[in-house]
């Protein structure tokens, strides 16, 4: 994902956290705390939303970070992708079924 497209997603989101009346100063530079009013848990809040949407990982570190709009950006494109979940496989044998090729041999 380029970093526009990043921008963009960043800044809709935000926009979703933001007051209505304090919209208008979204813009990479603006400072979360004193001209968006996000506080620490707005943020936490954010990063979640940040997380399921770009399916990502981000750190408390990263989050307590975040002074502006572009530091949440710059966390975005830098972020590890979320590891992809783990599908437990039946334990054939431990339901008299044999091996995983028996079992799938009986259906």
């Amino acid at each position: 994902m380029n970093t526009h497209t990043i921008d963009a997603n960043v800044e809709g989101l935000v926009r979703l956290a933001v007051r209505p009346d304090l919209r208008s100063k979204i813009r990479q530079q603006a400072l979360l705390q004193q001209e968006l009013q996000l506080d620490s848990i707005d943020l936490v809040c954010l990063a979640i939303e940040l997380e399921d949407f770009f399916r990502i990982v981000i750190s408390d570190e990263a989050i307590a970070s975040w002074r502006t709009l572009a530091d949440i950006t710059d966390t975005i494109a830098e972020a590890a992708p979320m590891p992809a979940p783990r599908v437990a496989q039946p334990d054939y044998a431990a339901l008299g079924l044999g091996s995983a090729e028996e079992a799938e041999g009986r259906n």
